[in-house]
């Protein structure tokens, strides 16, 4: 009885757990209210840097242990010497919301810029360098596993 309780209980767990996840086919209309997997943030934000180079561009940082890159971006009109502003996110493994808050930012900072006076000032005062994911193999190993506490 206590087994079928609890493989019970994991199954719901699971089931709502993949709720929140985006299916594989949003990929052309990323959904910035979800919580993605690592290689889908990667992905969008290579997408969004393809898509602006003169604003965005790709920074590998280094390999996790697992042997993820962990990746960011820099945001900015490329003048030098500006000050700059570096926000990580997704250090701690199961806090989803920092990462889709900075895949938010990313994507206004980009996407806006030249529409949104506010943004636009933003990214020509300012380099902007954003890692939403600052702990990819913690990240990726709770969205995969079921925490049992």
């Amino acid at each position: 009885e206590l087994d079928r309780e609890k493989r019970d209980l994991t199954y719901a767990r699971k089931k709502h757990r993949s709720r929140r996840f985006v299916s594989d086919n949003a990929l052309d209309d990323f959904n910035l209210i979800a919580y993605h997997r690592y290689d889908k943030i990667v992905d969008h934000m290579i997408m969004l840097s393809n898509q602006y180079p003169d604003l965005a561009e790709i920074c590998n940082i280094t390999n996790t242990y697992e042997g993820r890159d962990l990746i960011g971006i820099k945001i900015g009109s490329f003048a030098s010497y500006k000050p700059a502003i570096f926000i990580d996110a997704g250090i701690h493994a199961r806090e989803w919301i920092a990462p889709a808050v900075a895949l938010y930012i990313i994507s206004k900072l980009v996407t806006e810029y030249g529409k949104n006076p506010n943004i636009t000032h933003m990214v020509d005062t300012f380099d902007w360098y954003i890692v939403p994911v600052a702990n990819p193999d913690g990240y990726e190993y709770s969205m995969t596993t079921v925490c049992t506490l």
